[in-house]
C-alpha cells in the first residue's frame, strides 16, 4: 500500500510538473481599436454679415449708359468627399416687375485647399439672355479630391441706354449649388 501511495504521489507530482510547464505562459497580448467617424460635409455659402445674415448688395445706377458693376462677393464651399465635387453658380436676369435687363456673372477660384483640384469647368463668365427660353447664365467648377475653396463672384447689370430704363429696383439672383462627385 505504501508503494501504491508513493507511486500515486509520484504520478500526481509528475502530472503537476508537466501541467505547469505545458500551460505556462511566457507572453500575452490583446487589441483595442479606436475609431473616428467623420461625417460627410458638402456645403456652399453666400457671403454673410457679422450677424450671420446673407449679404445682398445694392448699388445706385450712376445715370450713364454704362454697365453697372457690383463689388466682388466671396462665396465659400466645403467638401470632404474623396472624389471631390461639382459646383455651379447660376444668375438670373435683373428684373423690375416685367422690366428685365441682362446680367453678367464672372466667377473664379479665390483660394482652395492644396490638392483639392478646384478649377473652372468651361467659361468663367456667363451672360443672361432675358428674351431666351432659358435666360439664366451659369459658371461651373469642379474638384477631384476633398478640400474647401472660396470663389470670387462678380455681377454686372448690362445697360446700353439709361434713358430707356424704367425706374425701380432691378433684382438678379445668384444661386450656388454643390454636388458630390
Amino acid at each position: 500500500m505504501k508503494r501504491t501511495v508513493l507511486a500515486l504521489v509520484a504520478a500526481v507530482a509528475a502530472f503537476v510538473a508537466t501541467s505547469n510547464s505545458a500551460f505556462a505562459q511566457a507572453t500575452d497580448s490583446d487589441t483595442q481599436t479606436f475609431t473616428v467617424t467623420v461625417a460627410p460635409v458638402l456645403s456652399i455659402t453666400a457671403p454673410v454679415n457679422s450677424t450671420g445674415n446673407t449679404v445682398n448688395p445694392t448699388i445706385a445706377h450712376d445715370g450713364t449708359d454704362s454697365n453697372q458693376t457690383f463689388a466682388n462677393q466671396v462665396w465659400s464651399a466645403a467638401c470632404n468627399n474623396a472624389a471631390g465635387a461639382a459646383l455651379s453658380f447660376v444668375i438670373t436676369p435683373f428684373a423690375n416687375g416685367t422690366n428685365k435687363r441682362n446680367a453678367t456673372l464672372a466667377a473664379s477660384v479665390a483660394s482652395s485647399d492644396t490638392g483639392s483640384g478646384w478649377a473652372v469647368s468651361g467659361a468663367s463668365t456667363a451672360t443672361t439672355d432675358h428674351t431666351a427660353a432659358t435666360p439664366n447664365g451659369t459658371v461651373n467648377f469642379g474638384s477631384n479630391a476633398s478640400g474647401d475653396a472660396t470663389f470670387n463672384i462678380g455681377v454686372t447689370f448690362i445697360d446700353s441706354n439709361y434713358s430707356l430704363l424704367p425706374a425701380g429696383s432691378y433684382v438678379a439672383t445668384v444661386t450656388g449649388t454643390i454636388q458630390a462627385n
